[in-house]
C-alpha cells in the first residue's frame, strides 16, 4: 500500500477563476497574423448574381404581401342576412296593424283569388271603453278553474270577417282546409305584429259558423312565440298565396300544433266594473268542433 497521500479535488465551483482573477500571463493575445486575417475575410464578397437573387426574392415577398394587403381590405365583407319578410309596415300604431291587415287578407285566398275574409285591426273596447284586462281563464290537471290576467299594454286586435251574417263566411266551401287557412292568416298577423308594431301581444277573432254568433278567437303571447319571432317568416308561414286547396297536410298538421293550445272562447265582462275580455279554456269537443267542416265557418 503506498503512503503516497491525495489532495482532493475542489468542487466545480471552487476551480472556475473569474477574468478578475486570471493572471496577466493566462489572458490570450490574439496572434500577430490575426489582423490579416481579418482583413482577409472582410475582403471577401459575395457574387453579384447570389445578391441580385436575394433582392428579387425579397421583392417578391414584399409585392405579395401588398397584394393580400388590397385583398383583404377591399374584398366584399359575409353576405347580408336576408330580410325577415318582403313586406313591412310603413306605420305604427293602430296605422301600421292594418298595413299588416291588408297584406295578409291578400295572401289567403278562395280558388278565385278572392280573399277569404277582410282583416280590420281595432281597439279592444267595450261599450265604447278600453278593455283593462285580459283574464285567461284555463283548468288545471284537477279541473279547477284558474284565472291568470294579461295586461293589454301593447296588445294589437284582429277582426277576421267574412262576408255574411255577424261575420260568417258566405263564399266557398266549409272544411277543414280553410279554417286551418284562415289560422295561417291569424299566425301571420301575430308575428308581423310582434316583430315591427312591438306588441307583446295578439288576439284574432274568427269567423262564425253561418246562423251563429262570433265566440272563437286565437290568442298570442311575445313571450311564447320568441322562436317563431326570431326565425324567417318563411320558416313558418307558406311563401305562396294560400288556398284550401292548395294547404299540404303537413302544412295543416303544423298550424294545429300551433293554434291548438291557443284557441279560446271569448266573452266580455266588468268584474268589479272594469272592463275585460275573458279568454276561456273551450271543451275538446268545442275545439273539435271548430275544426269540422260545419262550425266556424270552416
Amino acid at each position: 500500500m503506498s503512503d503516497e497521500s491525495h489532495t482532493p479535488e475542489a468542487p466545480e465551483a471552487d476551480r472556475s477563476t473569474s477574468a478578475a482573477e486570471t493572471p496577466a500571463a493566462a489572458v490570450a493575445v490574439p496572434e500577430p497574423g490575426a489582423p490579416a486575417m481579418l482583413a482577409g475575410l472582410q475582403a471577401m464578397s459575395v457574387p453579384r448574381g447570389t445578391v441580385n437573387l436575394v433582392y428579387a426574392l425579397l421583392s417578391l415577398v414584399a409585392i405579395g404581401a401588398i397584394a393580400a394587403l388590397v385583398i383583404v381590405l377591399t374584398r366584399p365583407g359575409d353576405p347580408a342576412a336576408p330580410p325577415w319578410s318582403s313586406f313591412r309596415p310603413a306605420g305604427t300604431g293602430l296605422a301600421g296593424a292594418q298595413e299588416v291587415a291588408d297584406h295578409v287578407g291578400t295572401r289567403y285566398v278562395l280558388a278565385d283569388g278572392s280573399p277569404i275574409v277582410t282583416i280590420t285591426a281595432s281597439d279592444l273596447t267595450l261599450g265604447g271603453s278600453p278593455i283593462q284586462g285580459i283574464v285567461l281563464r284555463q283548468q288545471d290537471t284537477l279541473g279547477r278553474e284558474q284565472d291568470a290576467v294579461v295586461s293589454p299594454d301593447g296588445h294589437v286586435a284582429f277582426t277576421l270577417c267574412g262576408g255574411g251574417e255577424s261575420c260568417s263566411i258566405d263564399a266557398g266551401t266549409p272544411s277543414r282546409a280553410r279554417m286551418q287557412t284562415l289560422q295561417y292568416g291569424a299566425l301571420e298577423l301575430a308575428l308581423y305584429s310582434f316583430r315591427y308594431l312591438g306588441a307583446t301581444s295578439v288576439v284574432a277573432f274568427l269567423p262564425p259558423a253561418p246562423g251563429t254568433t262570433p265566440q272563437y278567437a286565437l290568442f298570442f303571447q311575445r313571450q311564447e312565440m320568441g322562436p317563431y319571432v326570431d326565425a324567417p317568416l318563411a320558416a313558418t308561414v307558406p311563401t305562396r298565396a294560400l288556398t284550401p286547396d292548395d294547404l299540404q297536410p303537413a302544412e295543416g298538421e303544423a298550424i294545429d300544433a300551433i293554434v291548438t293550445p291557443r284557441t279560446y272562447r271569448y266573452d266580455y265582462a266588468q268584474p268589479s266594473g272594469i272592463p275585460a275580455l275573458v279568454l276561456s279554456d273551450p271543451d275538446l269537443p268545442e275545439i273539435q268542433g271548430i275544426f269540422s267542416a260545419s262550425a266556424a265557418g270552416g
